[in-house]
Formats: C-alpha cells, sequence, structure tokens
C-alpha cells in the first residue's frame, strides 16, 4: 500500500506503455534520485534535476526519442508514450 500511496504523490512527466503494461515512469523517483544510476525512460535526461526542472524541460524529447532510450535501456519492443496526466505532488 506504501508503494501506491507513494505514486500518487509524484509528478509523471512521461509514462510510457508496452502494450496495456506500464514499464516505465518519469516521475520524482528520477527527477529527485541522489544516486548515479537511472533506468528511467528518459534515459538520464531528468535524472536528479528536480520536478520543476523536468517538468519544465518535458517536451524537450520527441516520443521518438523517448522510444529510441526505451530500447536501450528496456530492448527491442513497441512502446507507447504518453505524457498526460501530468500530476503535480499532492503532499
Amino acid at each position: 500500500m506504501n508503494l501506491l500511496l507513494n505514486d500518487l504523490k509524484m509528478t509523471t512527466v512521461y509514462t510510457v506503455y508496452q502494450g496495456d503494461r506500464i514499464i516505465s515512469r518519469c516521475d520524482a523517483r528520477c527527477h529527485n534520485a541522489t544516486g548515479p544510476v537511472c533506468r528511467c525512460c528518459c534515459g538520464g535526461g531528468h535524472h536528479g534535476i528536480g520536478t520543476k526542472a523536468a517538468v519544465e524541460d518535458r517536451n524537450n524529447l520527441s516520443d521518438e526519442e523517448l522510444i529510441e532510450t526505451c530500447k536501450t535501456v528496456f530492448g527491442p519492443g513497441r512502446y507507447r508514450i504518453c505524457r498526460l496526466p501530468l500530476q503535480m505532488e499532492l503532499f
């Protein structure tokens, strides 16, 4: 239950689907990260820059660029990028 509650408090910049399944989200776990490793769909582009900066930068990557990053990070496949909903932190 904590994971679900934590997910509700995060701003999601991108959500990546493979079929109907969410495989990655670029959210506060990436934006506010302090460690060096990023396995997010942004390919590290928003890693540790803060949520405000990630939201402001969200349209600088095209869907095609995000899909290429997903292929590099997650392997070959058909990916779909969703940029909505953009949810600001609730708490």
